[in-house]
């Protein structure tokens, strides 16, 4: 690390570089599993297509299921108001008293 101290500019991006280079290595060492083979990128490509469109379809179920729980808040709120009028008269009243 001494060279990132005192090194020129190309010695310290050569170092970065290197640094992470190693790193890169490390990193598929550790995903090789085992017998050191890397997956296949068509079979990663294919499960990434099937993945993504899984997770589309997911959005959109939950867009309607969010979209339903509000209808249902609404509706909660109106059966709400229609045992319990006199909350909300009470409510009205103390407003138009106010104005």
């Amino acid at each position: 690390m001494d060279i990132l101290q005192y090194g020129s500019l190309e010695a310290k991006t050569f170092a970065v570089a290197a640094a992470f280079d190693e790193a890169a290595a490390r990193a598929l060492r550790k995903h090789a599993g085992d017998g050191g083979k890397l997956p296949n990128p068509a079979a990663l490509q294919a499960e990434y297509i099937k993945l993504n469109d899984r997770k589309n379809i997911l959005r959109g179920e939950y867009g309607k299921l969010k979209q339903q729980a509000r209808e249902y808040g609404i509706v909660k709120k109106n059966v709400d108001s229609i045992l319990e009028p006199g909350t909300e008269r009470a409510r009205g009243k103390s407003r138009n008293a106010e104005l």
